[in-house]
Formats: structure tokens, C-alpha cells, sequence
């Protein structure tokens, strides 16, 4: 019960700053509950304070970290230290972490008036656009407000949400970057994070199967150093980078780092790169099943290192794949250890700058993938490569048959620019790499040029009419004072994504009317 002269003290200061009369009967109501009051005990609370000899307040007071929003610091967070300090001597956590205010796509902090709230429980099993609708109907809004947050929802979620699942939710969350003062949650971002979670599972289908039953995973990579190429070398590398920042980023509790770390690493290292280049080893056979036996251990300790890094953002997923995987050591993901050791590699390990050389073989393979969309190319065309430099020569000699399956190239020479004929460059299509780096690409008997120019003709006269278009809707009287700024931003990107198309077009038929 509150100390009785401390009630009198109050009744006497209010009556005095309110003006009431002596005989007025003042009331402690007993049903009162003080929200910021009773969750600043919260940390002592919930360990069986104010009995403070119990196991659980002796073995977890005070906590290590708390995580809260940065717009309650005073409201809770200095209320708990305040009264910790008071009633036990210590403050009731050592570390705190903010994240920002959650707020949604375009930055407008979420209301339920706006109607962009979105809920967890959405995502995760997915919600129609009408079941979205129809809560607001339940909701104490004015029908003013129920119209307007129906509008919001139509043009935010015209189609509703799809069901994401837990898992992409709780890394597309992570991958934002929580500790700006403003988070703009995108849904757009969940579903591509669905859609990882989708890559995981069909890599480790594909590596899964490839395991036989009994297989017996090598303790260290170190024992492969000998057989290793110049690839795999690389591929260690990244994986052995990627360890040592995500525990990094774990320490400094830069999760949105960690998050897109291990995501770069999985989809385009390992996915993009590494596992496209595996396959040719992996169907040959004879002499070189020794270099596909190489391949599956890599293939089975990325599996079970990137399981594990994946892990705090993926329960879920991670749990039901450790389990299938052969030899993964722990009967559950939960006792396996977070992965910080990394793979030494001795012996004959390629010397070759090899980070560069594939950094230098994935831009060129993009450029004549680009150059064989852009020209509707089928996948049997030749490449030439012309370098001149003797160091660049050197490091794409080692990758020659991964530049070779990444750029989908029937045939592919790496020649230097002093050996290049006038043949090679009259009759081909032109990549700049770099100023020391060309990609040419032949289409003499390949491309038919005039069909080309024909279809680009007639895709040009599209774009013009859609540039014609935008710019007809800037031209109506008083555009400037009567049309929204917002509006007016989306006319103008409209206009310049269009003339960007068609400079680009422009570009493509100049070099077709070089081949002509």
C-alpha cells in the first residue's frame, strides 16, 4: 500500500493547484496499472524480484543486451536503468541496441488511418486485398479514415500480400539496415527474400543428391590442397571471407551486414559462379572422377558452413535441411557450432591473383550474355576475348573453361590485341570490358542483320510514341501549379527511362549498321 503521508501530501498539492474545497473527498483508485512504471521493473521482474536470492536472478542480473526502438529510450530504457540503480545497486543490462522507427515503402511512418500497417501474421500466412478491407471496417476508424487507409491498401498491395513465411520475413527484415533512424519496410523485399529461400532449398537438393549415402566428408580441406584448381581455390577464399565478416558483423550486431554477406556469398559466389562452373566435372568420369570427388567434399562443407551462418535468420529452414544433410556431425542444427574457424589450404595452390581473375571473368561473361540478349543470340555463338595486358592474359588463361561455360559461348579464344585480325573486328559485335579488355563477338552467317534492323525499327517507333505520350501529359494548362509534385516526378522518370531505351537502341543500331 503508497505510505499514507505521502497520499496526504498529494491530496493537499492537488486540492491546492486545482482549487478545491477542504471537505472534497480525494481517492486512491486501486485499479491502476502505471505502463512505464511496472515494465521498467521488467529486467528484475521477470527474475523473481523483489526476491533477489532466487537462481535466476543470481545467474541472469543484470542481462547483457536489451533491444528496443530508438523513440522509447527515455520512456523505458532509462526508467529501467533509474530504477534498477535504486533497488539493486546495478544497472540492468551492459549493452543497449536501437533500431529505427519501422515505417513503410515511401517512408510514411505506419498508422492505421494511412493503412499501411503490416501485419507479421500477414506475411507470413499471406493475406487477400478484401480480408485486408474488411478489418478496417472492424476497426474504430471514422469512415472518413476508412476510405482513405482502403485507398492506401488498394495502391500498396493491389494483389494482397502472398504468403512469404516466417523465415524470409525475419532476413528481409535483418537485411534492412535497422539502425538508420527510419526503416522503410518493403514487401517487394520480402518476397525476394521468398524467393532466396527457394535458391537454398533447390542448391541443396541439387548438391544433396549428389552425395552418395555412405559418404565420408574429409576432416580439413587442407588434405584437397593438391588437387585443388584454380577455382576452388577462389571459391575457399570467398567462403573463408565470408565466415570471418559475418562473425565480424555478428560482434559489432550489424546483422543487416551479416544478412547481405552470407546472402552475396551463397546466391552469386557459390549459386552464380562456383556451382556452374562444377558441373561439366561433375559428369565426366574415368580420369577425372578424382577432380568430381574434390568438387562433392567443397560442394558438402559449403552446405553445412552456410547452413549454419544462415541459421539465426533461418530456424526454420535451416533445421529441416541440416537434417537431410549426410555426415553433417549434430542430429540438430541447434547443437551444431556457429561457424569461425576457417579452411587452410596448403601445397600447390594456385599463386595467380585468382580474386581478380574471376572478378574479371564474371564481368566478361555478363558482357556477352548482355550482347546475346540485347541481339536475340543463340547460345552456339563464338567469343573472342583481347586483352592488352600479359597479367590479364595470364589470369583468364586459368579460367578458361569457366568463362567458357558462364558466357554460354560454343567457342571461346583469349587472344591479345596485337594477334586480333580485321576479320575478327569488321564482322563481330563489340563489348568494352575495360581499356585493356574487348569482347567481340562474330555474327557473319549468325545474325541477320537486315531482319534485325527491321524489328529495332520498329521498336523505335514504339518508344517514340510512348515518349510522345509522357510528354503529352506535361503539356496541360497550368501542369506546373495544379499537378502534384509526386506526379510530376513519376512523368518526369517515365520520360527519362523511355529516351534512356532509346539511346540504347540508337547505340545497337549504329553497330548493326557497321555489319551491314
Amino acid at each position: 500500500m503508497p505510505n499514507e503521508l505521502s497520499l496526504s501530501e498529494t491530496r493537499s498539492t492537488l486540492r491546492e493547484s486545482i482549487g478545491l474545497e477542504p471537505f472534497t473527498f480525494l481517492f486512491l483508485d486501486p485499479d491502476v496499472l502505471d505502463t512505464w512504471f511496472s515494465s521498467s521493473l521488467l529486467p528484475m521482474s521477470s527474475l523473481g524480484w523483489p526476491k533477489t536470492r532466487t537462481d535466476d536472478f543470481g545467474r541472469y542480473f543484470p542481462t547483457t543486451l536489451l533491444e528496443t526502438g530508438v523513440d522509447i529510450l527515455f520512456f523505458w530504457v532509462a526508467r529501467m536503468a533509474m530504477l534498477s540503480l535504486q533497488l539493486t545497486g546495478q544497472l540492468p543490462f551492459r549493452e543497449v541496441l536501437l533500431h529505427g522507427i519501422l515505417c513503410d515503402a515511401h517512408g510514411r511512418k505506419m498508422s492505421k488511418s494511412l493503412g499501411n500497417v503490416i501485419d507479421p501474421v500477414h506475411v507470413v500466412q499471406g493475406v487477400s486485398l478484401q480480408s485486408l478491407q474488411s478489418q478496417l471496417d472492424a476497426s474504430n476508424l471514422s469512415q472518413e479514415e476508412i476510405e482513405k487507409a482502403k485507398e492506401g491498401m488498394k495502391k500498396d498491395f493491389p494483389n494482397g500480400i502472398p504468403q512469404i513465411g516466417s523465415d524470409a520475413l525475419r532476413f528481409a527484415l535483418c537485411f534492412h539496415d535497422f539502425k538508420e533512424l527510419r526503416v522503410n519496410v518493403d514487401v517487394n523485399t520480402m518476397i525476394r527474400m521468398k524467393h532466396f529461400c527457394n535458391k537454398i532449398w533447390q542448391a541443396f537438393r541439387f548438391c544433396a543428391n549428389l552425395l552418395p549415402d555412405d559418404f565420408k566428408p574429409v576432416g580439413d580441406l587442407a588434405q584437397l590442397s593438391d588437387s585443388l584448381t584454380p577455382i576452388d581455390a577462389w571459391f575457399i577464399g570467398r567462403l573463408n571471407a565470408t565466415i570471418v565478416d559475418c562473425n565480424k558483423h555478428f560482434e559489432n550486431y550489424d546483422l543487416h551486414l551479416c544478412s547481405r554477406v552470407v546472402h552475396d556469398f551463397f546466391y552469386h559466389d557459390f549459386c552464380d559462379v562456383y556451382l556452374e562452373c562444377c558441373k561439366p566435372r561433375l559428369r565426366q568420369q574415368g580420369q577425372t572422377q578424382a577432380s568430381a570427388d574434390v568438387v562433392l567434399h567443397i560442394l558438402h562443407v559449403t552446405m553445412d558452413t552456410s547452413l549454419r551462418l544462415l541459421h539465426p535468420f533461418m530456424p526454420s529452414l535451416t533445421e529441416e535441411l541440416y537434417q537431410r544433410l549426410p555426415a553433417c556431425g549434430e542430429d540438430s542444427i541447434l547443437k551444431a557450432a556457429f561457424p569461425k574457424k576457417t579452411f587452410s589450404l596448403k601445397g600447390s595452390v594456385p599463386v595467380a591473383d585468382v580474386d581478380e581473375g574471376v572478378r574479371l571473368v564474371k564481368e566478361i561473361a555478363r558482357k556477352i550474355l548482355h550482347l546475346k540478349h540485347e541481339y536475340n543470340l543463340k547460345n552456339d555463338v563464338q567469343a573472342v576475348v583481347a586483352c592488352s595486358s600479359e597479367q590479364m592474359l595470364g589470369d583468364l588463361a586459368l579460367f578458361h573453361k569457366e568463362l567458357e561455360h558462364l558466357s554460354k559461348a560454343k567457342q571461346l579464344r583469349i587472344v591479345s590485341k596485337a594477334a586480333l585480325s580485321d576479320d575478327d573486328r569488321r564482322s563481330s559485335l563489340l563489348a568494352v570490358v575495360s581499356s585493356d579488355c574487348e569482347v567481340y563477338v562474330p555474327v557473319q552467317g549468325v545474325l541477320d542483320v537486315k531482319a534485325e534492323m527491321a524489328r529495332m525499327d520498329k521498336k523505335m517507333a514504339k518508344l517514340e510514341a510512348n515518349r510522345e505520350k509522357a510528354i503529352s501529359k506535361t503539356r496541360i494548362p497550368e501542369y506546373e501549379t495544379k499537378t502534384p509534385e509526386h506526379v510530376r516526378a513519376g512523368h518526369r522518370a517515365k520520360i527519362a527511362e523511355v529516351e534512356f531505351e532509346m539511346r540504347r537502341l540508337k547505340e545497337q543500331m549504329v553497330t548493326l549498321t557497321r555489319l551491314e
